[in-house]
């Protein structure tokens, strides 16, 4: 099945939704061009915050302090994505905090204090490290947070695209996007790098080259997008199909695990807020991983490979009722994952659409388990996670991003 035949099943609406493909293809460009200007600015303008926060994380690992990650909504999905990565490759005393709902109420619903209560709680303080990641607005809860930190010699990080930024703030990583899908892209970007490069200092087997300096990361990153499948057109067809079967009312699943169950997640909530009605986005796109949230350590770790066996997700998307012509999206940053290959395989009267890394793929690519796929190529010459899943991101933003700009959709 290719994007032609995907495509070629009218809707109720017929095709007359779905722009030619120089138009969306624009779309495309013009955000990656977004992403090129972030990066830009951010290497020129922010160096000297990055590398002050990257000292004190160095000194936070020797000193084994706390470092707390917060966001709300959509944000959240940054730090437990930083969380998996700091954890994973710097062995550091990291904790996530934040609630995706808390979006629901425009971050008026709950307690401002309730941060603060948690860090009182834990004792936090005395060089302990709070990073807020916050592109949605002025956030309370942080505020506070902040306020109580900094009175008890903590170190406040902010990672932001806001102009007016909240008293207490110590370190402010400012991202000069008003898109807030370009500012998130840039944050995990910018995480990614701080993760990468506290490994180049202090592990003497750590390999990446790419992760001494900002610039030459993001320089590899950039270089990474390249190529047939993440060409402006196929990232653009892509969108076509995810929107076809939005507009037809199919089931949606997305999927994945180690870094990219996070990558997942956000996929499937950018793709519910396109719906008019956001009961019809919750009834019928699904974040296939928060189903095994007793197992989220698991899959953070990467143990899910062995623990949750290779049919985890098949046997989670057969029970939420996958039917024929349904729209699975799995996520493999190495395109090796067996839990992610086995529903592509074993489902195979979906649509299945593949946001892969490293080359071709991996076996995912090479086997056609995937009608569509956008790959993270490889570059710099060492396989690095971090701007794999980085790439996977910016892949889903400028899709997102692209059905935007198409308006929201009712089956």
């Amino acid at each position: 099945m290719n994007m032609n035949a995907v495509l070629a099943g009218k809707t109720k609406e017929g095709l007359k939704f779905y722009p030619d493909m120089k138009t969306r293809a624009g779309i495309i460009e013009q955000y990656l061009k977004q992403i090129r200007n972030a990066l830009r600015e951010l290497c020129s303008s922010s160096i000297d915050e990055i590398e002050e926060f990257s000292r004190v994380l160095v000194r936070a690992r020797a000193r084994h302090n706390e470092i707390m990650f917060f966001g709300t909504g959509q944000d959240y999905h940054i730090i437990n994505h930083a969380n998996f990565n700091f954890l994973k490759t710097n062995n550091l005393s990291v904790i996530t905090m934040g609630i995706p709902e808390i979006t629901a109420f425009r971050n008026e619903g709950p307690c401002p204090y309730r941060l603060k209560d948690i860090l009182e709680r834990r004792h936090f303080g005395k060089r302990d490290v709070l990073v807020g990641v916050q592109f949605e607005k002025d956030d309370r809860i942080l505020r506070k947070a902040f306020e109580y930190n900094y009175e008890n010699g903590g170190i406040n990080v902010l990672i932001s695209n806001m102009k007016r930024i909240p008293e207490y703030t110590g370190i402010n990583i400012f991202i000069n996007s008003d898109n807030t899908l370009v500012a998130r892209d840039t944050a995990q970007i910018v995480l990614h790098f701080l993760s990468a490069n506290l490994a180049f200092k202090t592990d003497t087997e750590f390999k990446d080259q790419g992760a001494e300096a900002l610039s030459e990361y993001c320089q590899l990153l950039l270089r990474s997008l390249k190529g047939r499948y993440f060409s402006n057109k196929n990232l653009a067809g892509i969108s076509a199909v995810i929107e076809k079967k939005l507009r037809e009312g199919s089931r949606i699943f997305a999927f994945g695990n180690g870094g990219s169950a996070s990558i997942a997640s956000f996929a499937a909530d950018a793709l519910k807020e396109l719906a008019n009605d956001p009961a019809d986005g919750y009834a019928r796109i699904f974040d296939v991983t928060s189903y095994v949230k007793n197992m989220t350590k698991s899959i953070n770790n990467g143990y899910i490979n062995g623990y949750l066996k290779s049919d985890a997700f098949t046997k989670i998307i057969r029970n939420l009722g996958v039917r024929n012509g349904d729209l699975l999206l799995g996520f493999s940053s190495s395109g090796n994952s067996e839990n992610i290959l086995h529903p592509l395989v074993s489902l195979d009267k979906t649509v299945r659409i593949g946001i892969l890394g490293f080359e071709n793929g991996g076996v995912i690519g090479s086997s056609n388990a995937a009608d569509l796929m956008a790959v993270v190529q490889d570059a710099g010459g060492f396989r690095s996670y971090q701007r794999a899943q980085d790439g996977q991101r910016i892949a889903v933003s400028a899709i997102i991003n692209t059905l935007y700009d198409m308006g929201r959709f009712t089956a």
